[in-house]
């Protein structure tokens, strides 16, 4: 239904671009198995039967060279930030006004990557949170948001118990938290991708 609404407004605003609106992703496979050009193709996060990402890899299994941006109602910064760098030329929000949904579309068409000013500006937010860590800090981090304790995360990293507790008191300044649980909360919500790991 939404498809098909995004097709008939782009039919209707740039009677210069030819837009088909299929179903699944199957149809868009069998599309271009058929020998179709496609500059770009837009895939719904939350379609019944595949999610957009999970199509995104199935489309690129075969076609490692097609333009796809995802087209969804929400819009997960983690999960953005891994599309864009898996390939995808963009992410648009389904609230979208029709003429920022045209400038999107003739931007990724054109070769440009797409995403919302508000959202980018959340991808930032979690690369100057996350960004400053050490590695070793790193290895501490994802070991508390799995749920260890210092002392368990000391033997699985064979350090000392002080070490581990010196990075935590460096990692909570950096991520502006001040107690492991808001930490492994925080680090969960920004980095770990909703459903599917994308693959390319």
């Amino acid at each position: 239904m939404f498809g098909s609404a995004v097709s008939l407004l782009l039919t209707q605003m740039a009677p210069d671009l030819e837009v088909s609106s299929l179903s699944s992703v199957k149809q868009v496979l069998e599309m271009l198995a058929q020998g179709t050009v496609a500059d770009l193709i837009l895939l719904d996060y939350d379609m019944p039967s595949v999610d957009g990402i999970t199509g995104m890899n199935m489309i690129w299994k075969l076609h490692p060279d097609q333009q796809i941006a995802i087209i969804s109602g929400i819009a997960p910064p983690h999960n953005v930030k891994a599309a864009i760098r898996a390939g995808a030329v963009g992410w648009l929000q389904k609230s979208l006004k029709e003429d920022q949904l045209m400038h999107a579309i003739r931007m990724m068409v054109a070769g440009a990557t797409y995403v919302p000013a508000e959202v980018l500006q959340a991808i930032e937010q979690i690369d100057e949170r996350w960004g400053d860590l050490t590695q070793a800090e790193h290895g501490v981090v994802r070991l508390v948001a799995e749920g260890l304790t210092d002392k368990e995360i000391a033997i699985q990293l064979e350090v000392a118990p002080k070490t581990v507790q010196m990075h935590m008191r460096k990692i909570l300044k950096k991520a502006g938290v001040d107690n492991r649980t808001r930490l492994a909360l925080a680090y969960l919500r920004d980095n770990q991708p909703e459903e599917c790991q994308l693959q390319r």
